[in-house]
């Protein structure tokens, strides 16, 4: 049996259909791995902001693209909580009804705390994992990024 992400919490916890729900870590990483758009919620100036974004997962960790100087990614650090979704859409349900008529999907919402990763090398080789994420065999393809572009990722 997979080792359980902690389901019962109250801010992770499905309420409508829970037996629908998973809280196993495999199950959650497979939808995570399963695709590499997700969306990043963050408070901003009180206010919940939610962008998409890009990820990769690299073991525990949840590697997300972006600039140190973007708001969302600022407001993420600085708050110290972060919310990110994925959704996989499986299908179209059609009944005769509109009422009948649903949505296949699996979703994962994952909270943590997020930071940036300050030290080039380890940023380099973050950076390498999340290309190799969109587009395996990439990084081996371009060349490498400068100290000015490492800071800016």
């Amino acid at each position: 049996m997979a080792d359980p992400l902690g389901g019962g919490s109250e801010r992770s916890r499905v309420r409508r259909l829970p037996e629908l729900a998973s809280y196993e870590r495999d199950v959650v990483y497979a939808i995570l791995d399963a695709t590499t758009v997700c969306h990043v919620g963050v408070i901003v100036d009180g206010l919940p902001l939610v962008l998409p974004s890009l990820h990769v997962r690299q073991g525990e960790r949840l590697l997300l693209h972006g600039s140190p100087s973007s708001r969302l990614l600022r407001s993420a650090v600085a708050t110290g909580s972060v919310c990110v979704a994925v959704t996989l859409v499986d299908g179209l349900i059609v009944a005769r009804s509109a009422f009948n008529s649903s949505i296949a999907y699996r979703s994962a919402v994952v909270f943590g705390t997020a930071r940036v990763v300050e030290d080039l090398e380890e940023r380099r080789a973050a950076l390498e994992v999340l290309v190799e994420g969109l587009l395996p065999g990439r990084a081996a393809e371009v060349r490498a990024s400068t100290p000015s572009e490492l800071r800016r990722t």
